[in-house]
Protein backbone atom coordinates (compact mmCIF):
# COMPACT_ATOMS: atom_id res chain seq x y z
CA UNK A 1 0.00 0.00 0.00
CA UNK A 2 0.74 3.95 -0.27
CA UNK A 3 2.44 5.01 3.03
CA UNK A 4 1.15 8.51 4.01
CA UNK A 5 1.77 9.97 7.46
CA UNK A 6 -0.21 12.83 9.31
CA UNK A 7 2.40 15.36 11.17
CA UNK A 8 0.23 17.28 13.52
CA UNK A 9 -2.02 18.72 16.29
CA UNK A 10 -5.20 18.77 17.81
CA UNK A 11 -7.11 19.02 14.89
CA UNK A 12 -5.09 15.85 13.66
CA UNK A 13 -5.49 14.19 16.79
CA UNK A 14 -9.10 15.13 17.77
CA UNK A 15 -9.94 14.12 13.85
CA UNK A 16 -8.44 10.65 14.28
CA UNK A 17 -6.21 11.71 11.18
CA UNK A 18 -8.87 13.33 9.63
CA UNK A 19 -10.14 9.80 8.27
CA UNK A 20 -8.31 9.63 5.94
CA UNK A 21 -7.72 6.28 5.90
CA UNK A 22 -11.41 5.24 5.49
CA UNK A 23 -11.61 7.95 2.67
CA UNK A 24 -8.73 6.58 0.80
CA UNK A 25 -9.53 2.80 2.03
CA UNK A 26 -7.30 -0.12 0.49
CA UNK A 27 -4.35 0.50 -1.18
CA UNK A 28 -3.37 3.11 1.16
CA UNK A 29 -2.10 2.91 4.73
CA UNK A 30 -2.41 6.33 6.91
CA UNK A 31 -0.42 7.06 10.39
CA UNK A 32 -0.66 9.95 12.18
CA UNK A 33 1.27 11.26 15.00
CA UNK A 34 -0.21 14.16 16.32
CA UNK A 35 -0.01 16.13 19.75
CA UNK A 36 -2.68 18.82 20.98
CA UNK A 37 -1.40 22.30 21.81
CA UNK A 38 2.11 21.68 20.03
CA UNK A 39 3.58 23.49 17.25
CA UNK A 40 5.95 22.85 14.39
CA UNK A 41 9.41 23.58 16.74
CA UNK A 42 7.67 20.84 18.59
CA UNK A 43 7.80 18.26 15.62
CA UNK A 44 11.28 19.32 14.72
CA UNK A 45 12.67 18.47 17.91
CA UNK A 46 11.02 15.17 17.67
CA UNK A 47 11.24 14.11 13.89
CA UNK A 48 12.71 10.75 14.83
CA UNK A 49 9.12 10.13 16.52
CA UNK A 50 7.62 11.63 13.88
CA UNK A 51 8.67 9.16 11.81
CA UNK A 52 8.83 5.97 13.49
CA UNK A 53 7.43 3.51 12.03
CA UNK A 54 7.82 0.04 10.17
CA UNK A 55 10.93 1.39 8.67
CA UNK A 56 10.50 -1.02 5.53
CA UNK A 57 7.43 1.19 4.85
CA UNK A 58 8.75 4.56 5.22
CA UNK A 59 5.57 7.27 4.08
CA UNK A 60 5.85 8.80 0.64
CA UNK A 61 3.52 11.21 1.14
CA UNK A 62 3.35 13.43 4.45
CA UNK A 63 1.38 15.90 5.45
CA UNK A 64 1.61 18.49 7.78
CA UNK A 65 -2.04 20.38 8.88
CA UNK A 66 -0.39 22.57 11.94
CA UNK A 67 -0.39 26.44 12.07
CA UNK A 68 -3.24 26.87 14.36
CA UNK A 69 -0.88 26.86 17.81
CA UNK A 70 1.63 28.36 15.77
CA UNK A 71 -0.70 31.30 15.30
CA UNK A 72 -0.83 32.22 18.55
CA UNK A 73 3.10 32.55 19.18
CA UNK A 74 5.17 33.58 16.19
CA UNK A 75 5.27 36.29 13.63
CA UNK A 76 4.91 35.49 9.91
CA UNK A 77 8.53 35.56 10.02
CA UNK A 78 9.39 33.27 12.94
CA UNK A 79 6.58 30.84 11.36
CA UNK A 80 7.86 31.13 7.74
CA UNK A 81 11.51 30.20 9.22
CA UNK A 82 10.27 27.39 11.37
CA UNK A 83 8.63 25.90 8.88
CA UNK A 84 12.15 25.72 6.48
CA UNK A 85 13.78 24.60 9.71
CA UNK A 86 11.06 21.87 10.27
CA UNK A 87 11.05 21.30 6.11
CA UNK A 88 15.20 20.52 6.43
CA UNK A 89 15.05 18.45 9.54
CA UNK A 90 12.37 16.42 7.38
CA UNK A 91 14.35 16.21 4.62
CA UNK A 92 17.09 15.13 6.29
CA UNK A 93 14.98 11.48 6.93
CA UNK A 94 12.85 11.70 4.09
CA UNK A 95 12.10 12.49 0.54
CA UNK A 96 8.75 11.79 0.66
CA UNK A 97 6.21 14.30 -1.38
CA UNK A 98 5.21 17.06 1.73
CA UNK A 99 2.09 19.00 2.11
CA UNK A 100 1.94 22.02 3.79
CA UNK A 101 -1.62 23.05 4.59
CA UNK A 102 -2.71 26.78 4.95
CA UNK A 103 -4.97 26.01 8.44
CA UNK A 104 -7.99 27.11 8.62
CA UNK A 105 -8.86 30.34 10.15
CA UNK A 106 -11.60 29.09 12.95
CA UNK A 107 -14.25 30.86 14.11
CA UNK A 108 -11.80 32.39 17.17
CA UNK A 109 -12.10 36.41 15.41
CA UNK A 110 -8.55 37.17 17.68
CA UNK A 111 -6.69 34.04 16.23
CA UNK A 112 -8.45 34.61 12.50
CA UNK A 113 -5.53 37.67 11.42
CA UNK A 114 -2.98 35.30 12.72
CA UNK A 115 -4.02 32.58 10.95
CA UNK A 116 -4.63 34.33 7.87
CA UNK A 117 -0.73 36.21 7.98
CA UNK A 118 0.92 33.11 8.11
CA UNK A 119 -1.01 31.34 5.30
CA UNK A 120 -0.22 33.93 3.09
CA UNK A 121 3.16 33.68 4.17
CA UNK A 122 3.63 30.18 3.33
CA UNK A 123 1.45 30.45 -0.05
CA UNK A 124 4.04 33.13 -0.88
CA UNK A 125 6.88 31.60 0.80
CA UNK A 126 6.72 27.45 0.84
CA UNK A 127 9.45 25.49 2.05
CA UNK A 128 11.20 24.21 -0.85
CA UNK A 129 13.90 21.81 -1.68
CA UNK A 130 16.55 23.98 -3.20
CA UNK A 131 19.71 23.42 -1.44
CA UNK A 132 18.97 20.13 0.28
CA UNK A 133 21.10 17.25 -0.55
CA UNK A 134 17.81 14.20 -1.42
CA UNK A 135 17.79 10.98 -1.87
CA UNK A 136 15.60 10.85 -4.44
CA UNK A 137 12.74 13.10 -6.10
CA UNK A 138 10.80 14.85 -4.21
CA UNK A 139 8.51 17.49 -3.95
CA UNK A 140 6.42 20.43 -1.88
CA UNK A 141 2.77 21.08 -1.90
CA UNK A 142 0.50 23.18 -0.61
CA UNK A 143 -3.39 21.88 0.50
CA UNK A 144 -5.90 25.11 1.38
CA UNK A 145 -7.37 23.63 4.32
CA UNK A 146 -9.05 27.17 5.04
CA UNK A 147 -10.31 27.80 1.58
CA UNK A 148 -12.23 24.18 1.88
CA UNK A 149 -13.73 25.39 4.83
CA UNK A 150 -14.49 28.63 3.81
CA UNK A 151 -15.99 27.34 0.61
CA UNK A 152 -18.80 25.06 2.41
CA UNK A 153 -22.20 26.03 1.64
CA UNK A 154 -22.88 26.76 5.51
CA UNK A 155 -19.19 27.09 7.02
CA UNK A 156 -20.32 28.29 10.31
CA UNK A 157 -21.93 24.74 10.89
CA UNK A 158 -18.60 23.41 10.51
CA UNK A 159 -17.49 24.86 14.43
CA UNK A 160 -19.10 23.42 17.30
CA UNK A 161 -21.17 26.21 19.35
CA UNK A 162 -18.71 25.51 22.67
CA UNK A 163 -15.16 25.25 20.42
CA UNK A 164 -14.20 27.55 18.28
CA UNK A 165 -10.37 26.13 17.40
CA UNK A 166 -11.88 22.72 16.62
CA UNK A 167 -14.36 21.95 13.58
CA UNK A 168 -17.18 19.15 13.91
CA UNK A 169 -16.77 15.66 12.33
CA UNK A 170 -18.16 17.48 9.12
CA UNK A 171 -15.47 19.53 9.29
CA UNK A 172 -13.19 17.22 9.73
CA UNK A 173 -14.06 15.47 6.70
CA UNK A 174 -14.29 18.03 4.82
CA UNK A 175 -10.82 18.63 5.37
CA UNK A 176 -9.83 15.23 4.94
CA UNK A 177 -11.93 14.95 1.88
CA UNK A 178 -9.12 17.94 -0.01
CA UNK A 179 -6.40 15.86 1.35
CA UNK A 180 -8.00 12.40 -0.45
CA UNK A 181 -8.55 14.62 -3.75
CA UNK A 182 -4.73 16.03 -3.35
CA UNK A 183 -3.18 12.15 -2.70
CA UNK A 184 -5.52 10.79 -5.12
CA UNK A 185 -4.14 13.66 -8.16
CA UNK A 186 -2.62 11.78 -10.99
Amino acid sequence: PTQVLIIGDSLTDYSRGFDLQNLLGAGWQVRYRATPNRDIPYWTLRMDEALSGDSSLPPTHIIVPMGTNDAYLYTPDTFVSNLRDFHATLRLRSSAIVYYCKVPRTRDLTLSPAILANNARLASEPPTDSGLSLAGPAAVRILDLDQAMQSAPAPELLYPDNDPIHPTNAGYRRMGRLMQHALQAP
